[in-house]
Formats: C-alpha cells, structure tokens, sequence
C-alpha cells in the first residue's frame, strides 16, 4: 500500500479487492486527494471505522470530486 499511496495527488482509483489491506492500509491513501473511486470487494480486514476514516479525510480537505466506494464486508 505504501507504493500505491506515494502516487499522492495522480491516483485516481484504486482497486484493492480480495486483498489483504487493513485499516492502516487504508489509512496511507488518506493523502491521495485525487482518488475518486476505492474498489475494496471482499476485503475482510477493513472495517467501517476505516472507511469512515478516509471519507471523513477526502471530505475534510473539500475534495470536489465523488468518491465513491465500493466495498462488501463479509
């Protein structure tokens, strides 16, 4: 995820699913204030807390664009 993250303000969309990546994963795009979409299927080590997190970070920093998630939580 740090990889991922260091694309800062290019990333655009991330697809995460079926991965391993846990809310302090989630916490590293918190800085990627360009992403518009998180694909995150089947990704049972984040929570609602962590995706509360990062949504309450893109809307903190008056992201314009939508960000839109979607994420199943088995």
């Amino acid at each position: 995820m740090e990889v991922v993250a260091s694309q800062g303000q290019s990333l655009l969309s991330v697809d995460i699913s079926c991965s391993d990546v846990t809310d302090s994963g989630l916490n590293l795009l918190k800085d990627c204030s360009s992403m518009q979409s998180l694909a995150c299927d089947y990704c049972d080590q984040i929570s609602e807390h962590g995706l509360k997190t990062l949504l309450g970070q893109c809307y903190a920093d008056n992201t314009t664009a939508e960000f839109a998630a979607s994420c199943m939580i088995l």
